[in-house]
């Protein structure tokens, strides 16, 4: 038995997770049978669908356990007579339990996947040193790519910047160029990056393949949001 603060933050750990788990269940079933449809939504109304969809599962996780750790505190439980909840000790935490065996596998699992994310992390990291090594500034803030594929993109995650490929340069004119620059400075300003790297860790939690959908329905709303824009 475990008691003090850290059996009340096991406790909220608990119900925090199995609220997610939960919520996670219902959000993959209700993909796999179609019930989910965002395509029908516009591209920046299916960006906040996504998001809600991601985040559901913490937010309702964290809602839960305050709410039934703060009805099982003694003053809130002997106004309303422990009809409600169960959990009368919300400071006590009983490791040889299901409570418990929940927390070991559930910590295990966060702890593989809080690995996972920080070789991700990394793996972006030198992805962006090596473009930032392989490019060259260029006019107005760019960096130029000397490659024979047209193309134009922003990376970086702590300081973003927007590249350009030679042969893209050498194929637009200048008021084309101002359009482009324009639309990877406009990622950069609203730190698109990011957000995108936050919400594939968020992804992660989900079965694969939902992940995966999920993954799909963010790259149709960037070119859809890219389309837009230009």
């Amino acid at each position: 038995m475990i008691t003090g603060l850290l059996g009340f933050v096991l406790n909220a750990f608990s119900i925090v997770v199995l609220s997610a788990v939960a919520v996670i269940a219902l959000i993959s079933l209700a993909f796999y049978f179609r019930a989910v449809g965002l395509q029908r939504f516009t591209a920046e109304s299916r960006q906040i669908g996504l998001w809600i969809l991601v985040c559901s599962p913490w937010l309702i996780g964290f809602m839960s356990a305050a709410i039934v750790l703060l009805l099982s505190t003694p003053i809130v439980s002997n106004f309303i007579g422990n009809q409600f909840v169960h959990w009368h000790h919300p400071t006590e935490f009983a490791l040889n339990s299901w409570h418990g065996y929940f927390v070991f596998i559930m910590l295990g699992m966060a702890t593989l996947m809080t690995i996972k994310a920080g070789f991700h992390i990394v793996k972006s990291s030198t992805t962006i040193s090596t473009l930032s090594a392989m490019s060259s500034p260029g006019p107005e803030g760019i960096r130029i790519l000397e490659t024979n594929t047209a193309a134009a993109f922003t990376a970086g995650i702590k300081d973003p910047h927007c590249y350009m490929t030679s042969a893209l340069l050498d194929e637009i004119n200048a008021e084309e160029f101002a359009i482009i620059r324009l639309h990877e400075m406009a990622h950069i300003r609203r730190c698109d990056p990011l957000k995108k790297t936050l919400f594939h860790l968020l992804t992660k939690f989900f079965p694969f393949a939902i992940s995966c959908a999920l993954g799909t329905d963010t790259i149709h709303h960037a070119i859809e949001i890219s389309l837009q824009h230009s």
